[in-house]
């Protein structure tokens, strides 16, 4: 198994596996066997986790792709990683138990750029930019659970130093230690080969989602090498000498303490009086004792006191003021969560020369505490691959500057700043985030142009928020005045399309009527259906069905009934002249066209002459010239043409949809809803933008006025009564207002009653 392990943890005279360290007393190998078979059940069911978990990730970002060729890249990652999985677990178990099986030699774990082995060590070569980045994140994993375990991993390396007959041994080198855990993972990810962004996905993943749970399985570890015996009473050797604040002392635990030299003015403290005591003397000893304890209580307050050192504004914007520029605060933010950042702010006034000692003033701790709070609950809301959390990442730190600058920011609503993050946190979600349809970049990269000023030119001044939020209230005036122009364009549309629905079925139903117990010609028949009801549906709509044009236009269906029947008696309606002239007149306004009109007349007015033409022209020709002819209302183009048409849904309702139909035709136009839809129940706004309760039909449209769907309103019924689409009930408060509001219940409800 050793040509399986690294360079940096593979030795030719390294065990690989436990079981060939027959070298080991067999107390230390049983408590060895013991701590590999607890951790790798521990370890293999979070890194399968881990692995279902990237996975999933992979297949988000590639749904969100923007190109092809990133959407295969993503693909190409997931077949990668599925057909690799197991060898990886491999791996990564066989790195742990050669960890375990060496734990007694003194070579730590390194976590470098993979080297060539063809490259001798005399060889000087440039490290690839691609090795590097991964071992930067590899390291900056270990070392954020080197100090979030440090405890844990101090009583580990004491016992494993017990079973190795050595000093403590050292997080850096200890088996099952982070620097183990991420030098593992290198080498498991290894023969994957995946890209640098992908590579870096999955050591993220690893971070959240492995090394988060190390706390548990260090106790474990701890536990069961208690209870073989090994330094049992060393946690409270360890909490003695936190509370000193130094490491404590290497001497046995039976052991006193040296005495130590008692100050001229520090108080007396009696020892307790003996069991053998009377009675009668315990009230005056009792009275004495209090009196030390306040005597001792004052003293070490003034101690406390003298050693606490507090941190300034001034001094506390300025760490804020880097943080701001680190290119690093982003991604600890994003690891972290936003409730850490006081964390976060407190390490970099370690890194700028401040002691254990420092303490945040209590309006300023409240402070960022706050912000804190306010977007971790605005993140809250936001969808997982979306701009928006992004964003929220790269303003916490501005924010917490502007709070400390201007408290107002908390409490009065028209307080720039708060329109700022209102309107950056709108146009990301309801602009970018939740719309369906293709991404419009030009916001995109508007709100990225702001986010990135705020980023890096605040320094307190507050015209660069004044300039900032006039920039954004004027691109979403002028979004908003297109949006309301599309809008508008499509009412229009779809009224017109609705009038023609019901101006057409009102013809049809007339001719209906007329052609009851008659036998037209195909000819004819073909002529009223494709041509004759549209030319009615036109007058219709212009004059009514109580004018004399349409009385006219219904004539000549009765006098063509006539003319091709011959049992039929001709009604005299219209002359011949008048009937002529009012066929020439309809196919001309319904856009026939005009070579094609007087052969239509002329083969139903005049047959004989028609017959007698060089060229006649059949009835299959004509009858084909009618049928692909462009209906009455017709024309739109493809790229005004809806996403979704309306079908024909002819089926019956049950109970629920006839409840949510009659729900939907007292919906009003401009209503919102959201809808599910793909398998993984991906939720889109839409607006109800307009409805007809006569042709039984809506529109709805995005956040940007597109329109996205054109259904019939029984198709929504029945998404109501799936629960696909739902009617949203908008408040009009705004994502800071909503999230102070949710803080304040919370609050509220952890707050306990007197």
């Amino acid at each position: 198994m050793t040509d399986t392990l690294t360079p940096e943890i593979a030795r030719r005279d390294a065990p690989a596996r436990l079981a060939d360290r027959r070298d080991l007393p067999t107390r230390v190998a049983v408590n060895l066997q013991h701590l590999l078979g607890l951790s790798t059940t521990a370890l293999e069911r979070s890194v399968r986790g881990m692995l279902d978990e990237f996975e999933r990730q992979i297949v988000r970002l590639a749904d969100k792709a923007l190109n092809n060729e990133q959407e295969n890249a993503y693909f190409d990652t997931l077949y990668i990683v599925k057909r690799g999985r197991e060898e990886f677990l491999s791996r990564f178990m066989g790195v742990i138990e050669s960890a375990i099986a060496r734990f007694d030699l003194p070579v730590p774990f390194k976590i470098t750029a993979s080297a060539s082995p063809s490259i001798s060590r005399n060889t000087l070569r440039l490290i690839d930019a691609d090795d590097l980045e991964g071992a930067v994140v590899l390291d900056d994993v270990a070392t954020k659970a080197a100090v979030r375990f440090s405890g844990e991993l101090y009583e580990l390396g004491h016992r494993m130093g017990v079973l190795a007959g050595s000093p403590r041994i050292y997080a850096e080198r200890l088996p099952l230690g982070p620097a183990c855990l991420v030098e593992g993972l290198r080498h498991a990810a290894e023969p994957l080969a995946l890209s640098v962004e992908h590579r870096s996905l999955l050591y993220r993943a690893f971070e959240r989602l492995v090394m988060s749970d190390l706390g548990a399985l260090y106790q474990v570890l701890n536990r069961s090498l208690i209870e073989q015996g090994v330094l049992p009473r060393l946690h409270g050797l360890v909490a003695a000498a936190a509370g000193d604040g130094v490491e404590s002392p290497k001497r046995p635990a039976s052991l006193s303490p040296v005495p130590r030299p008692r100050p001229a003015d520090a108080p007396t403290v009696p020892q307790p009086a003996p069991a053998a005591e009377s009675a009668r003397s315990r009230p005056m000893d009792d009275s004495r004792l209090q009196e030390s304890l306040q005597t001792l209580r004052k003293l070490l307050k003034q101690r406390r006191q003298a050693t606490v050192h507090w941190v300034d504004r001034v001094e506390l914007d300025q760490a804020l003021a880097d943080l701001q520029q680190s290119p690093n605060t982003s991604s600890d933010i994003r690891r972290l969560g936003h409730a850490r950042l006081k964390r976060i702010v407190t390490e970099q006034l370690r890194a700028r020369g401040w002691d254990s000692g420092m303490r945040l003033r209590g309006e300023d701790s409240d402070l960022i505490e706050l912000s804190s709070m306010l977007f971790e609950y605005l993140s809250r809301d936001a969808i997982e691959d979306g701009v928006t959390r992004p964003v929220l990442i790269k303003l916490h730190v501005p924010y917490t500057r502007l709070a400390l600058h201007d408290p107002q920011l908390f409490l009065r609503r028209a307080q720039p700043a708060r329109l700022l993050l209102n309107g950056i946190i709108e146009a990301c979600r309801f602009g970018i985030d939740e719309v369906e349809g293709e991404v419009d970049f030009t916001l995109s990269g508007q709100i990225h142009m702001l986010v990135d000023r705020i980023a890096r030119e605040y320094t307190g001044n507050p015209h660069l928020v004044d300039e900032l939020l006039e920039t954004l209230s004027m691109y979403m005036a002028n979004q908003t005045k297109r949006t309301d122009a599309a809008e508008r364009r499509h009412v229009a549309a779809a009224t017109g399309r609705a009038k023609l629905t019901i101006a057409t079925t009102q013809a049809r139903e007339a001719v209906t009527e007329r052609l009851a117990g008659r036998r037209p010609t195909k000819l004819l028949r073909t002529l009223i259906d494709k041509a004759w009801i549209d030319a009615l549906a036109l007058v219709l709509l212009r004059q009514g069905d109580a004018s004399e044009a349409y009385r006219r236009r219904l004539a000549v269906v009765d006098e063509l009934l006539a003319l091709t029947d011959a049992t039929q008696p001709a009604p005299g309606l219209l002359s011949p002249a008048d009937l002529r002239q009012e066929i020439e007149e309809g196919l001309s306004q319904i856009g026939y066209h005009a070579d094609d009109i007087p052969l239509v007349v002329q083969k139903f007015l005049s047959p004989e002459a028609a017959a007698q033409e060089e060229n006649p022209s059949s009835q299959v020709e004509l009858a084909i010239k009618l049928k692909n002819r462009a209906r009455l209302g017709a024309e739109a183009s493809p790229a005004e043409a809806p996403i979704i048409t309306v079908q024909a849904d002819d089926s019956p309702l049950n109970a629920a949809e006839e409840a949510a139909l009659e729900k939907l035709k007292l919906v009003a136009h401009g209503t919102w809803f959201e809808f599910l839809h793909g398998a993984h129940g991906v939720k889109a706004r839409r607006k109800m933008l307009w409805s007809s309760v006569a042709t039984g039909t809506c529109i709805f449209t995005n956040l940007r006025g597109a329109v996205v769907a054109e259904q019939s309103l029984k198709q929504v019924a029945r998404a109501m009564s799936r629960g696909e689409a739902r009617i949203l009930d908008l408040d009009n408060e705004a994502p800071v207002e909503r999230a102070w509001a949710q803080i304040l219940r919370e609050l509220k409800a952890d707050t306990p009653r007197p």
